[in-house]
């Protein structure tokens, strides 16, 4: 076995065992590769205009990427872009190297003098806990917060939160989202929760507030469990809003009007 096969190996069993991942038999693991580009002071409106003109020159020399687009509108990095590609397999990370010499060779002719700097990671999404907005297409904003968790508690963290989700989705409870696990990039085990919003006026909470609903549903005792095991996996939490921007966006024909599976 080579070095290549054996370090994806370990990244997928590090993803399954390690951050409580699952997925069914016979089912290839899907994965994103993520951005955070940081743009230097002043210079957002011309990254943007910039990045506007190379992701139609990526649509017409037929980029076989998605690309979504978001920019950070509230909490730490105002102005900053969030790139997310995919769904892709590992092996499209193979097929997809020609294609990305030349354009990030372009990518950096168009951008390049307005980036301070530029993160990335390969995150997968956890089928077990999703749940899309019925109409994915109105969707303009996404809370994103990131936990990280305590060493060797992804496990556990991943069974706590089966019994919210559990509980969301059994009564209907107003809340959209998914779960990212970050499987390379990042720093120590972290996960990430994307809650989908309409507009900001989505994104007041509902009436009976979650603490109250999880206490109706589970009874106090239930619910403080639920709680008390949820918090004891995570280490820090940190949250943001961000933008999609759908103008800027590489999708194709059948993911025009779809939700990202």
């Amino acid at each position: 076995m080579n070095t290549r096969n054996w370090l994806i190996i370990t990244l997928i069993a590090a993803a399954i065992f390690s951050c409580g991942t699952a997925l069914q038999a016979g089912e290839e693991e899907k994965i994103h590769k993520m951005f955070h580009v940081q743009i230097k002071p002043g210079h957002a409106d011309a990254y943007y205009a910039a990045l506007a003109e190379h992701c139609e020159w990526r649509r017409e020399q037929g980029d076989p990427w998605t690309w979504w687009i978001y920019t950070i509108t509230n909490g730490q990095d105002v102005g900053d872009c969030v790139i997310r590609s995919g769904p892709i397999t590992w092996a499209d990370m193979d097929s997809y190297e020609e294609f990305l010499d030349k354009g990030s060779t372009k990518y950096w002719e168009a951008v390049g003098e307005h980036v301070e700097d530029i993160t990335s990671w390969i995150a997968t999404k956890d089928t077990r806990f999703e749940r899309w907005h019925p109409e994915m297409e109105k969707i303009q904003y996404v809370t994103v917060i990131e936990y990280k968790l305590k060493s060797g508690k992804g496990k556990a963290f991943g069974d706590a939160v089966k019994v919210y989700h559990d509980a969301i989705t059994e009564h209907d409870y107003p809340t959209y989202y998914i779960f990212d696990w970050v499987v390379n990039g990042g720093e120590g085990s972290s996960v990430t929760l994307a809650v989908f919003h309409e507009n900001y006026a989505d994104m007041a909470p509902p009436e009976e507030r979650m603490p109250a609903f999880m206490a109706r549903v589970l009874g106090e005792e239930g619910a403080a469990e639920a709680y008390e095991n949820f918090t004891a996996s995570v280490k820090t939490t940190s949250s943001k809003i961000v933008k999609y921007l759908p103008e800027l966006s590489v999708l194709h024909p059948k993911e025009e009007s779809a939700e990202e599976e």
